[in-house]
């Protein structure tokens, strides 16, 4: 165990751009080395999507819980209602985005960065994947007691860094057991140019594939693990490079066509409401200002 803190004025300026609700425990100010902790009573909520240099985990309060809600975590997209007990975790650097419509409770915790390498030999960038987990119960106790030492009037720093290490630990065997499955597999690069290809044919057929179906051309089951070996190799999500591949086409069709703009979203398969902001957003103009631009 390294002697180096976390920076928690980091942490916390991170954590109140996008959870603006105060929380109702922390554990800013007791010089945990290994973990922050933070949890909410939140009300509803959206948070657009977003990544932090942090491996966390969130674990929704069992009991009082029932909230619809969706997020997507590194492209894979969940759509369930909250029930409590739920555990998920997202690496650092990964992209993430949720919602919830109704008051929900919950707890946040942030690794250090270098614990799960320097401890584990197990490198984020590469090795931890992203998990939405309805219930587990050893995860659930082990930040119960982290949980319980922070609300003690003398609080045992070094106890609760200890109980953060041994969740780690849980959390690397936990996932280490799927991980194995797909270690050794390497796309090559005649698979990655069928992968490229295919996402360039179905957006000239007025679709953005979803990954279930990117997966299928290279035989894997696993989403998360493709997702880290496209970005290992494209640089990018996939989510992303299919929706940059789909605002080039747009641009094409604006540059060189008089195609109605609503008809040029839907043959690039954005939905029509959605579909000015998106390219805003790619560009920095609106598609009828980008137009205009060549006429």
């Amino acid at each position: 165990m390294t002697e180096e803190t976390l920076n928690e004025d980091l942490l916390v300026n991170s954590l109140k751009h996008y959870l603006p609700k105060k929380p109702i425990l922390s554990s800013q100010g007791y010089g945990l080395k290994n973990i922050f902790v933070v949890r909410y009573e939140h009300p509803a909520h959206e948070i657009e999507e977003h990544s932090l240099p942090y491996n966390i985990l969130e674990v929704i309060e069992r009991h009082g819980t029932d909230s619809p809600h969706w997020r997507c975590i590194a492209d894979n997209k969940y759509s369930e209602p909250l029930r409590g007990g739920e555990v998920l975790l997202y690496p650092q650097h990964c992209d993430h985005s949720v919602c919830w419509e109704k008051k929900v409770t919950f707890t946040l915790l942030l690794f250090k960065p270098q614990l799960f390498e320097k401890e584990f030999g197990c490198s984020s960038s590469a090795d931890i994947f992203p998990f939405f987990q309805k219930c587990d119960r050893d995860t659930y106790e082990l930040v119960n007691l982290i949980l319980r030492g922070l609300e003690k009037n003398h609080i045992d720093s070094n106890y609760i860094d200890c109980l953060g290490l041994a969740l780690a630990n849980y959390l690397i065997s936990f996932m280490g057991l799927r991980n194995k499955v797909c270690q050794e597999y390497r796309p090559s690069r005649q698979e990655i140019k069928e992968i490229l290809d295919f996402i360039e044919s179905e957006i000239e057929s007025g679709r953005q594939p979803g990954i279930p179906e990117l997966i299928k051309q290279v035989g894997l089951e696993s989403q998360s693990y493709f997702i880290k070996l496209f970005q290992k190799e494209m640089g990018i999500t996939p989510s992303k490079y299919i929706r940059q591949r789909a605002i080039e086409r747009a641009k094409c069709l604006l540059r060189t066509t008089d195609i109605k703009i609503t008809d040029i979203s839907v043959q690039c398969g954005f939905s029509v409401r959605n579909f000015n902001d998106t390219f805003k957003k790619a560009t920095g103009a609106t598609p009828k200002d980008f137009r205009s631009e060549f006429r």
